[in-house]
């Protein structure tokens, strides 16, 4: 799909303005990318319970709004 910025916008532009489309990602780095994309649902796969640790941190470094895992 391009990467995640890229996979989200084109889902946005297709998916009705009151659904939240939820980015899957397998690292902390595609976790940034996808807070930086606007991203409000995300999946984190198979992190560990380290990185799950490091993931809220990074979210609440990143961002206000409020963001779904």
């Amino acid at each position: 799909a391009g990467g995640i910025k890229s996979a989200l916008t084109k889902a946005q532009e297709i998916a009705p303005p009151n659904v939240f489309i939820q980015i899957e990602v397998e690292s902390l780095q595609e976790l940034q990318e996808a807070l930086i994309a606007g991203a409000r649902m995300i999946l984190l796969d198979n992190f560990t319970l380290d990185q799950l640790s490091d993931a809220v941190v990074l979210i609440r470094q990143q961002t206000d709004e409020q963001v779904i895992l």
